[in-house]
């Protein structure tokens, strides 16, 4: 029962941060490139994961469909990663390594207490290092591919196409 609480409960939070999210952003565009992004590589990255049976989801939201954490791949981490983006879209390098670390290491304290007390994630040869470094590195890159299709549609939109 407390793992569904805990389902529920970010089910719930992460779809009302994600409407919040877009309805207040005037980059809409942006905001959607980023969870399609999140959305596509968390489609296969974690199913390899727990294929090679690095970690697994001993309960899971929609379990009867889904092997992996659908909560986590498909709305908590958008989520959180579209916020990522648009809390660093003006900020220097710095800060933006700094949010990235800082991002990432509260979502592993997290992971971390739900491996702890909760059937909802079990290690097995994954720890918490890896999803720290792994979750630092693919706001990173989500980022990093972003400012690339910026700078694309810059560039486009001063030479008159689109």
């Amino acid at each position: 029962m407390y793992n569904q609480i805990i389902q529920w409960s970010v089910f719930v939070l992460s779809l009302i941060s994600l409407l919040i999210i877009l309805k207040k952003s005037s980059l809409i565009g942006d905001c959607l490139y980023v969870y399609l992004i999140t959305v596509f590589f968390s489609s296969f990255i974690p199913v390899i994961l727990i294929e090679q049976h690095y970690y697994e989801h001993p309960v899971r939201f929609l379990s009867q469909y889904f092997s992996s954490a659908v909560l986590f791949d498909y709305l908590a981490f958008p989520t959180l990663n579209v916020l990522f983006n648009l809390t660093t879209k003006r900020s220097k390098l710095v800060g933006v390594l700094a949010q990235a670390v800082l991002y990432s290491a509260l979502m592993t304290t997290v992971e971390f207490i739900l491996e702890r007390y909760t059937e909802l994630i079990k290690y097995y040869s994954w720890t918490w290092m890896h999803s720290f470094v792994t979750l630092i590195a693919f706001f990173l890159f989500v980022r990093l591919l972003m400012s690339l299709i910026r700078t694309a549609d810059e560039r486009e939109r001063s030479r008159g196409v689109g």
